[in-house]
């Protein structure tokens, strides 16, 4: 008797977790990929003039297949006061042709630094573009992020209204396809 109310409280609870992480994942999708949702979703910044710059620092190593993109969508950023420094090894020939082509492609914008440091590691490439950065803010991207184009006024707005010293944005994973674990991670 107590296994079996056991196995029906269990699967009640089961079945409003399921409901529950299945309507806020369908209302965080859909807010995501709609420029129509996003209004009526409560996300709404000041639109107050800016008060920090930002140095936003791209390390990159064997990633010329997802490195374009993401920083054509930094450049694209809706924000005055910014700069995309990409980090490149000195190495790593097909990563910079793709970075350079970026830097031709927004100049004043994307500077790509070359790392010498071995071995490569992204702590060593980020201490490396440090000394290049000229922002008040530090801001740290991978070379497959899909970054929002008001992402820079989130972070400003943040960095007033709270008074932080730090902000740590949230990662949305979606390289489910990549194996198992990448499956379990996203969900």
């Amino acid at each position: 008797m107590l296994t079996a109310l056991a196995v029906i409280a269990y699967t009640i609870l089961t079945a409003l977790l399921f409901t529950h992480a299945s309507v806020t994942l369908a209302w965080m999708l859909y807010t995501w990929r709609s420029p129509d949702a996003e209004g009526q979703s409560g996300f709404r910044l000041l639109r107050r003039k800016p008060k920090h710059s930002f140095s936003l620092l791209v390390p990159a190593r064997h990633e010329e297949d997802v490195l374009g993109e993401t920083l054509d969508r930094l450049a694209a950023s809706d924000y005055p006061d910014f700069e995309v420094l990409v980090i490149v090894g000195h190495d790593d020939e097909g990563t910079r042709r793709v970075a350079e082509e970026a830097a031709l492609g927004h100049p004043g914008v994307i500077r790509v630094i070359t790392d010498h440091s071995w071995p490569k590691n992204k702590p060593k490439a980020l201490n490396t573009a440090l000394f290049e950065a000229h922002g008040d803010i530090i801001g740290v991207f991978d070379a497959e992020d899909e970054v929002h184009p008001w992402l820079l006024r989130a972070v400003d707005h943040q960095f007033r209204v709270a008074k932080a010293d730090v902000v740590q944005a949230g990662v949305q994973l979606v390289n489910f396809w990549s194996n198992w674990y990448s499956v379990r991670n996203v969900l």
